[in-house]
């Protein structure tokens, strides 16, 4: 594993140590998500939902080219990227699957928090959470407004108040989490890299 990790990050020398860090945890990240999406490509094409196989299928193939842009050691292309088009597959597999109720905003929820997690390990800049976030709340909005509320001849009820008000304030509180996650996260790289600056200078 060690050698597999220095072959990947061999590019990376003159790197921080944060890019380097990360790096590695996009590698990781996308080879068991790309592992995940063969799976649900498999389960999908079994039970008939061919359009979200399609969508898996090109999840596998995003992440084996974001692993691919890493190893040439373009790490910010990749994790833009990789962000950008896992939401991009999560908004369609709910946009365009064959079911329509109001508690698909709270799965636009649920993955919206599961893509900041993965924009909070992978990340460098502060505006990436931020830019995460403001898709989510218009994924939310998009389904609402375009699948939701049609169905339901246009009466806005209160269990879609409860829906919508809830996964927004998820949506937007997890945004908020994330942006201080990411910056405690980047303080304590800055720590670290300090620390062995100063040990390496007393020797």
């Amino acid at each position: 594993m060690k050698s597999i990790k220095r072959a990947f990050l061999k590019r990376y020398e003159n790197a921080s140590l944060e890019v380097k860090k990360k790096g590695w945890i996009l590698v990781l990240t996308s080879v068991i998500l790309g592992g995940l999406a063969v799976a649900l490509t498999v389960v999908m094409i079994l039970t008939g939902a061919l359009v979200v196989a399609a969508l898996t299928g090109v999840l596998f193939l995003f992440c084996a080219f974001t692993v691919f842009l890493v190893y040439r050691g373009a790490f910010f292309a990749a994790v833009n990227g990789f962000m950008v088009v896992l939401f991009a597959i999560m908004y369609s597999a709910i946009k365009f699957d064959q079911y329509i109720d109001s508690y698909e905003t709270y799965v636009l929820a649920g993955l919206g928090l599961f893509l900041l997690l993965v924009t909070c390990m992978i990340g460098t800049k502060k505006i990436q959470p931020v830019i995460v976030t403001i898709l989510n709340t218009a994924a939310i909005l998009s389904v609402y407004y375009l699948d939701v509320l049609p169905a339901e001849g246009g009466i806005v009820t209160t269990l879609h108040v409860q829906n919508i008000a809830t996964s927004l304030i998820i949506t937007i509180g997890g945004g908020f989490v994330g942006l201080l996650i990411l910056h405690l996260l980047s303080e304590l790289v800055s720590q670290a890299e300090r620390k062995t600056r100063e040990t390496a200078e007393r020797f």
